[in-house]
């Protein structure tokens, strides 16, 4: 005999139907995949720094790869990314500045992130007239500190 009336869910494959997909939906999944990361010169600070990043990543997510590769630096570092051969780069701050006015927006990086402070260094010879920044041409840097920091 065939009954017109709509099929009824038992109580029980309710619940049951409830319980996989409210399970299914708090699964975390692990990322997956493989990264190329543009980073510096043999011997660099970059290169380095990148590497260090890389195992860090390696470590907390089994199922990414991390490629690093070795650069130039920052300016070659923004043309991988831009052309789309890297994943991720390393660049100064005042590199990307560069980069982001005078290419294109729509191959721009989409995030930067400073990871760790720059500072500029001058090194002069003991027989020149410069010993200080206040002594450089246009009175030094005002963020400078006075006299020399290493002798």
């Amino acid at each position: 005999m065939i009954d017109n009336r709509p099929a009824e869910l038992s109580r029980r494959a309710f619940v049951l139907s409830a319980a996989v997909l409210v399970a299914g939906g708090c699964m975390r999944a692990e990322p997956r995949g493989s990264v190329r990361l543009a980073a510096g010169q043999r011997g660099g600070l970059y290169l380095a720094f990148a590497e260090l990043l890389a195992e860090r990543i390696r470590a907390r997510y089994s199922d990414v790869g991390v490629e690093v590769v070795s650069t130039e630096g920052s300016v070659d570092n923004l043309a991988l990314l831009r052309a789309g051969d890297v994943d991720m780069g390393l660049t100064l701050a005042d590199v990307a500045e560069q980069d982001r006015a005078a290419d294109a927006a729509d191959t721009a990086p989409q995030a930067v992130a400073r990871v760790y402070e720059n500072y500029l260094q001058v090194v002069v010879r003991d027989s020149a007239a410069v010993h200080n920044s206040q002594t450089c041409r246009g009175g030094g840097s005002p963020s400078a500190p006075p006299g020399p920091a290493l002798r």
